[in-house]
């Protein structure tokens, strides 16, 4: 608690500063409509830059769940045709033929 004393003395100064520039900073953007402007525009394509680095780095991260689920794909796609089974059911598994239904 000391320490926190002795820092505030030490930098009573610059607080006093900071505290008047960030006040004199509110009221410049609250009174003028141009430096508001501003203000939000700048602060919108901040924004808009972290949540498209966030996007990027979701999708990114979601892609280890698709590839995991090509990969399941994949080998079930690979264990139907070692086995030569039927991958759709107008498909005759021994031959390879179509079969075709003639009666109409």
């Amino acid at each position: 608690m000391q320490q926190i004393i002795f820092f505030l003395i030490r930098n009573k100064n610059f607080l006093l500063f900071i505290a008047l520039f960030s006040i004199s900073i509110f009221l410049t953007i609250q009174t003028h409509s141009y430096h508001k402007n501003n203000f939000v525009n700048s602060s919108n394509s901040i924004t808009g830059g972290i949540y498209t680095i966030k996007s990027s780095i979701t999708n990114y991260f979601n892609l280890r769940e698709e590839n995991e689920i090509l990969i399941d794909e994949i080998t079930r796609i690979r264990i139907q045709v070692l086995y030569n089974v039927c991958i759709t059911s107008t498909m005759d598994c021994f031959h390879k033929v179509p079969s075709y239904n003639t009666a109409f």
